[in-house]
C-alpha cells in the first residue's frame, strides 16, 4: 500500500498575499499602513510547518480520499490561529467502490480534527494592523491531499 503524503498546495491561495494600504484621515491628514497576518519566517516557514506536523491518517488512507480541502482560517488579533470552517466538498476517492457512511464520516471527522490540531497548534503569527491596531484576519486557501 502507499504511504499517503500531504502535499501541500497552496498555489490559488486567496487573501494570503502581503498587502500595504495607506489610509487618510480627512479630519486629521495622517496617514497609517496596513497589513496583513504574518507567519514568522514567512511562507516558506508555514509550508514548511504544515509539512512536519501533519500525520497520516489511516481512515482517510483507509477510504481513498485524495483533492483539495478549503479551509477558512482566522488570524486573531493576538496572533492565534482558529480554524473557522472546512470545506470537503471537492475530495473525490480514487477507489472503485465509493466508502460507507460509516468509512466516510470517520474520515471527515478524523481529517477536521487533523488540521484543526495543525493550525491551532502552530507559532503564533504577527497580527494584522489596520489603523494602528492588531485586526483578525480571514484566510481561505486549498489543502490538497494526494497520494505517492
Amino acid at each position: 500500500m502507499k504511504k499517503i503524503v500531504w502535499l501541500l498546495c497552496l498555489l490559488s491561495i486567496l487573501s494570503i498575499n502581503y498587502t500595504e494600504a495607506q489610509i487618510t484621515r480627512i479630519a486629521g491628514e495622517t496617514t497609517s499602513n496596513e497589513t496583513t497576518s504574518e507567519y514568522p519566517g514567512g511562507y516558506p516557514a508555514f509550508y514548511e510547518h504544515l509539512n512536519k506536523t501533519f500525520n497520516f491518517l489511516k481512515s482517510v488512507a483507509r477510504a481513498g480520499y485524495m483533492g483539495p480541502v478549503l479551509i477558512t482560517m482566522i488570524v486573531d488579533s493576538d496572533g492565534r490561529t482558529i480554524v473557522d470552517s472546512l470545506d470537503f466538498s471537492k475530495l473525490e476517492t480514487y477507489r472503485k467502490k465509493a466508502p460507507d457512511n460509516e468509512l466516510k464520516a470517520k474520515s471527515f471527522q478524523d481529517l477536521e480534527n487533523e488540521i484543526k490540531r495543525v493550525f491551532e497548534t502552530m507559532p503564533r503569527w504577527k497580527p494584522g494592523v489596520q489603523e494602528g491596531r492588531p485586526v483578525r484576519v480571514k484566510y481561505k486557501m486549498p489543502y490538497k491531499l494526494s497520494y505517492e
